[in-house]
């Protein structure tokens, strides 16, 4: 099992330009925590939390389902439903298994990123604005419904 303090992100990976707004929700969230909030244990329970009433939500669901409708429609959107919490409580539970590979991936990224905004010239900077704008885009359309 891994300790929170190895993952705890640094300001910096905070600020960078690609993953700036994706670790902002994901701080939200709670998977990720920075060296600079004051009780960063809350913010990683938080997502202990979270995850805990996804994975409520869809065993009511799926209790539900089994009980059985009146109405095949309503039986089928409940199904979908819990069908897509089961699939990402599975994802969340896996995320937060691998959550000290993905914190090293984040750092990884941060100092290529450095290094790359250090060495670029105005063709590659131009690249790393419009993947910027790539991954925002991206970013809104995963985290909100």
């Amino acid at each position: 099992m891994f300790k929170y303090k190895e993952l705890l992100l640094s300001r910096r990976i905070f600020e960078n330009p690609i993953l700036h707004l994706h670790l902002r929700c994901f701080r939200l969230y709670g998977y990720v925590a920075s060296k600079d909030q004051s009780r960063p244990w809350l913010s990683l329970g938080r997502c202990i939390f979270f995850t805990g009433s996804v994975w409520l939500s869809c065993v009511l669901m799926l209790t539900r389902v089994f009980q059985g409708y009146d109405s095949l429609k309503d039986g089928v959107l409940c199904l979908a439903a819990a069908v897509l919490y089961f699939s990402m409580s599975a994802i969340t539970l896996n995320a937060l298994v691998q959550r000290k590979r993905v914190m090293g991936m984040l750092r990884l990224i941060d100092e290529g990123m450095q290094k790359l905004m250090n060495e670029a010239d105005d063709q590659e900077l131009e690249v790393v604005l419009s993947n910027e704008k790539y991954v925002w885009a991206m970013t809104w359309s995963l985290w909100l419904p």
